[in-house]
């Protein structure tokens, strides 16, 4: 693996597979989810989906997803 072999780090892989995603990478230490995106989603639909609402922008709720290829 690249990570055990020094070559670049865990959020490196991070930012690689985001981009090959067209997704964004969220710094969870920095960033918290506000109360609005909690509200919109119960526990038990986050915990299945592998989800965590993070805030509400122009009117869509985005979520920080464990494994984007999850299809559950």
């Amino acid at each position: 693996c690249l990570v055990e072999l020094g070559h670049c780090t865990s959020g490196d892989v991070a930012l690689a597979l985001a981009e090959q995603a067209g997704l964004s990478v969220l710094d969870l230490d920095r960033e918290r989810p506000t109360e609005e995106a909690l509200a919109l989603v119960d526990a038990g639909t986050a915990n299945a989906y592998g989800v965590l609402p993070m805030r509400v922008e122009k009117g869509r709720l985005l979520v920080a997803i464990a494994d984007p290829l999850n299809t559950a």
